[in-house]
């Protein structure tokens, strides 16, 4: 038996090619009445190919299944924007069909959107921002407008720099100019 030392470079693809120059020297080069002694057992020349052909199948069967995984992954990131929009009408519809609080939105998996119960402290904190905000932006409540009257009658002259208007003295309640009170519950001293 002859010792072949020469070196074989065993990655799948390397493989492959080795195995179709092997199928095609057997198809094209081989004698048609020859055999070869393979593994103690004489091959002829079409159980030579069908061995070739049979190492090579897996082979091929990786090689279409890698092609189809890359199509399938390409026409997957070509389809997830239409997906998304498609996601978001549905959802929409179904918030505006069952209503945004709805708890059937869950079997859906789509969260209802109930506003959560805020403790008494943070109810609070939100009465307290909420008189600052009105008194910074000088906005009044329908009984805090009444109180304010003008008095007077406002001066309008129309001249050649355009119309000009004087207001009448406004009469203002002591509470609108007021600084603002400290929330019940804190002491004032801003900590």
């Amino acid at each position: 038996m002859a010792n072949n030392n020469t070196k074989v470079n065993f990655t799948p693809k390397a493989l492959y090619t080795d195995f179709l120059n092997l199928l095609q020297g057997f198809q094209t080069a081989f004698p048609s009445g020859g055999s070869l002694t393979v593994n103690g057992k004489i091959e002829t020349q079409a159980q030579l190919i069908q061995l070739c052909q049979a190492a090579i199948a897996p082979m091929v069967a990786t090689a279409d299944a890698k092609a189809a995984f890359v199509n399938a992954k390409a026409a997957n990131t070509a389809a997830v924007p239409g997906s998304k929009e498609l996601f978001q009408q549905l959802k929409g519809a179904l918030i505006g069909t069952l209503g945004r609080k709805n708890p059937e939105l869950a079997k859906f998996g789509i969260a209802s959107h109930a506003p959560k119960a805020l403790t008494p402290e943070q109810k609070q904190l939100k009465a307290a921002k909420a008189k600052v905000t009105r008194q910074k932006r000088h906005t009044m409540g329908p009984r805090q407008k009444a109180a304010v009257k003008a008095d007077g009658v406002p001066t309008v002259t129309v001249g050649p720099e355009g119309m000009k208007v004087v207001p009448a003295l406004i009469d203002q309640p002591e509470s609108a100019n007021a600084a603002p009170a400290a929330p019940k519950g804190t002491t004032g001293t801003g900590n």
